[in-house]
């Protein structure tokens, strides 16, 4: 219960109860309880990231208040939630999260095995001149078209292709300085899966603001079969 004040201006009461916990990432929060004087709350509100005067590295992240009618309408109880770290940094930590995506079959690695070529065709490929629109057997010129109803390989026309996203989430008293590198052809921090003859794209960066620190989060999309292009990325 806070203690009433007649006649001057009162200082924000603090509570008895405080409780902490720590995240999955490693992140600490705090909350804290205040009695603040109603005739004189906006001056005593603390401001988003105010620092904790016990733990440096710790700042009011998130507030929330209401006015018990047991405290007859002279206080406000407001909660104040601290996020940061207490000892040191979280670790970063890492994520991998595969899928399939549909690809043309001509982009293959093994496509000339199983499709041939316009002067050697397989499994009903079926192989075009494109100036005349005509079936050509002219390795020169022929463009896979399809394959043909009469092979075991009919109607395929594309394939599912193993691919990723290797997410990092670190922590920061700073904004990330990747920015500048999105969109390119990177080395993912951490121990990404290796996936022979492929590389990845640096693909996502976002970052909050934590109280005292920075959670970041960066993604890199892993190419298909041939590597991502480094003529553009």
């Amino acid at each position: 219960m806070p203690a009433t004040t007649k006649g001057i201006k009162a200082d924000s009461i603090r509570q008895p109860e405080e409780s902490g916990s720590v995240d999955r990432f490693g992140v600490h929060s705090l909350t804290r309880v205040e009695a603040v004087p109603a005739n004189d709350f906006t001056r005593l509100l603390r401001a988003l990231y105010t620092v904790h005067e016990e733990f440096p590295a710790m700042a009011v992240a998130r507030v929330q208040w209401e006015k018990p009618r047991q405290w007859a309408g002279q206080f406000y109880r407001v909660t104040y939630i601290y996020e940061g770290f207490i000892n040191a940094l979280p670790q970063p930590t890492y994520e991998f999260s595969g899928a399939l995506s549909e690809e043309p079959i001509e982009t293959h690695e093994d496509f000339e095995e199983f499709a041939g070529t316009p002067a050697e065709p397989v499994n009903g490929a079926v192989y075009l001149d494109p100036e005349t629109g005509k079936v050509t057997e002219d390795d020169d010129t022929g463009v896979f078209s399809e394959f043909g109803v009469s092979g075991t390989k009919a109607g395929v026309s594309s394939y599912a292709s193993p691919g990723g996203l290797w997410t990092e989430t670190r922590y920061s008293i700073n904004e990330p300085n990747e920015l500048g590198d999105l969109g390119e052809i990177d080395t993912p921090n951490g121990n990404p899966p290796n996936f022979s003859g492929r590389n990845w794209l640096l693909w996502d960066i976002s970052f909050r603001r934590r109280g005292f620190i920075y959670e970041i989060r960066i993604s890199w999309k892993l190419s298909g079969r041939n590597g991502w292009d480094e003529d553009i990325y």
